[in-house]
């Protein structure tokens, strides 16, 4: 190594400070997770303020033909967001035995089930391991729905409904 070759430990050290605070992120496959946000931006934005917004705010590349190809043609989107919800739902499904299409659409069901001490997970196993392991992704699974899900507008979680019911007619 020559002494005036570059330090390659700062050279490193640059590029993870720029890549964390100002480099664009890239946004293939992003829009999946982010569709039911920017449906709901686009009641109120055009899709030109939503890409704007997305690139001056968290530096996230994602073009306005991008997103208004994704509104026009929403079902996958839809369909790829219930595929993300289910898994966490099915753990809350299983735990409080009441069918994900009831309380993924009654917010205050919901939170009375799972904030009522008479309606705490139910687990099974013997090992103590296995019972907080349990509970641990119970409890992970509300903070899911609670951040994922109940956060939306219940006219956006709406849009979801029938990709749900798609889903358990199948497995009948």
């Amino acid at each position: 190594m020559n002494i005036n070759d570059p330090d390659l430990h700062e050279v490193g050290a640059a590029l993870t400070e720029y890549a964390g605070e100002e480099a664009e992120f890239s946004a293939r496959g992003i829009i999946d997770e982010l569709f039911p946000y920017i449906y709901q931006a686009s009641r109120r934005m055009s899709t030109r303020a939503i890409s704007r917004w997305l690139e001056e705010g968290p530096k996230i590349k994602l073009s306005a033909v991008s997103i208004a190809k994704a509104l026009r043609n929403p079902e996958k989107y839809w369909e790829g967001f219930a595929e993300f919800i289910e898994p966490q739902a099915r753990i809350v499904q299983d735990a409080l035995d009441w069918p994900m299409e009831k309380f993924l659409y009654n917010q205050e069901g919901f939170e009375h089930e799972v904030s009522d001490s008479k309606t705490s997970p139910r687990v099974s196993g013997d090992s103590n391991d296995e019972i907080q392991r349990s509970i641990w992704e119970y409890e992970n699974a509300v903070h899911f729905l609670r951040q994922k899900w109940f956060s939306l507008d219940p006219a956006v979680r709406d849009k979801c409904w029938k990709y749900f019911q798609a889903k358990e007619e199948e497995e009948k």
